[in-house]
């Protein structure tokens, strides 16, 4: 029996060593098939080459803000059209300041799952002592795409990112899902999701790890948990990218300090998610690392977890704004019913128990006083009472509670006597 466990493990570990050797093999491949320039040295970016030029109708775009900016400012074809692998890893590094691993990765990935059926919905099995079914299905999708590998590395339009479940996925923050049986997604931004994104910014007009954690954790609540497991760690690392890379902090990791402030300022955010625009001065602060990606959707992870997955079901209000706080009529409210009740009546008149009992003892009496004090506040009411507002409303408050005082008065008084 131990030689039989001994000989499993082996060939579990054979399997496992056999898949990295592929994984390694294929993005080899695709590196030697890649001829991209060095990436040119970050600068200024706004005049010349590179000065924001919003697209034109017959531009393609993508459901990516990332990518839809570098176009508009010409990091990448300015018409989104046939861009090659080269083209995109200098953009990334010259616009965003990424480095030349994580560039890769994004690249020769993202070319990848757009040139391949969807990939499985589970992430591969991180354990190394077995092969889960997660991880054979993995295995098999790249083994599968071996044979088409030449033509992985076309050149693409951003319009085909929309296609949908490669790369794109639902729960976006500021794009709509994909409509059912709908091959690929809108790309248009949602201006309603948009909005309802900004209102996840802290106090200090910043968005950080937090912030950014309720706003995906909503989106996920929103569309029902369509988004599988594959796609939801895709969408934690569009977002980690955001936050390594246009957070104020001087290091990679640095905006996982929320303590210190850290973040992503409000007008950039806006500026960036609203317009597909860098906002004027821009340059990256530091280079972002494969590595530092990764914790910040480690963290982003871990953060979405402690939430959990109804922790958040609506947007908070607007800062800044405030719900109209109004007292409640006196007496409207109740008149407006015109089934209007005695017992609606006692409750409005605050009657006490000793009143109460004198009441049930002369029931017939008192149902006629009611009835008289009704249609007495009634006649004092305009017509059109459904439609008044504001200081009307505060004018025929004062009267009919004057009114009703007096007749509290003349309709107590038999009773006390």
């Amino acid at each position: 029996m131990a030689s039989v466990s001994r000989l499993s493990r082996t060939a579990s570990v054979s399997l496992k060593s056999l898949l990295t050797i592929s994984l390694l093999v294929f993005l080899l491949a695709l590196v030697s098939q890649a001829r991209h320039p060095h990436a040119s040295s970050t600068s200024n970016a706004f005049t010349g080459a590179h000065a924001f030029i919003p697209p034109s109708a017959s531009d393609s775009r993508a459901p990516c803000p990332a990518l839809n900016t570098l176009a508009n400012h010409g990091y990448l074809p300015r018409d989104g059209k046939n861009i090659t692998p080269g083209q995109l890893v200098s953009a990334l590094k010259s616009a965003y300041g990424t480095t030349t691993p994580l560039a890769w990765v994004l690249t020769y990935g993202g070319y990848f799952l757009l040139r391949n059926p969807p990939p499985p919905t589970s992430l591969p099995h991180p354990s190394l002592s077995s092969l889960s079914p997660s991880s054979l299905s993995h295995f098999m999708h790249i083994a599968k795409s071996l044979p088409t590998m030449h033509k992985v590395l076309e050149p693409f339009d951003l319009a085909d990112l929309a296609l949908h479940n490669h790369i794109e996925h639902d729960a976006s923050l500021a794009h709509s899902n994909a409509a059912p049986h709908d091959l690929y997604a809108p790309t248009a931004t949602n201006a309603t999701l948009l909005s309802q994104l900004f209102t996840f910014v802290t106090p200090n007009d910043t968005f950080t790890l937090s912030s950014i954690a309720k706003a995906r954790v909503l989106r996920e609540y929103q569309t029902g948990d369509t988004i599988d497991s594959f796609h939801a760690e895709v969408a934690r690392g569009e977002v980690a990218l955001v936050l390594g890379i246009f957070g104020t902090a001087l290091t990679d990791i640095g905006n996982l300090d929320e303590a210190g402030g850290e973040g992503i300022p409000m007008e950039l955010f806006e500026s960036w998610f609203g317009e597909n625009r860098l906002p004027a001065g821009w340059k990256p602060k530091h280079e972002q690392t494969l590595l530092g990606t990764v914790k910040i959707s480690k963290a982003l992870k871990d953060s979405m977890t402690k939430i959990g997955k109804d922790g958040v079901t609506e947007a908070p209000a607007p800062v800044g704004e405030k719900k109209e706080q109004r007292p409640a009529p006196i007496i409207i409210s109740p008149l407006l019913n015109t089934t209007f009740a005695s017992s609606s009546l006692e409750s409005l008149l605050g009657f006490d128990s000793e009143y109460e009992n004198l009441l049930n003892e002369t029931k017939s009496d008192y149902d006629y006083v009611v009835d008289d004090i009704e249609e007495k506040i009634a006649s004092s009411l305009p017509d059109d009472i459904l439609f008044t507002h504001g200081s009307e409303v505060d004018d025929i408050e004062e009267k009919v509670s004057s009114s009703l005082m007096d007749n509290l008065l003349w309709a107590v008084e038999p009773f006390s006597e």
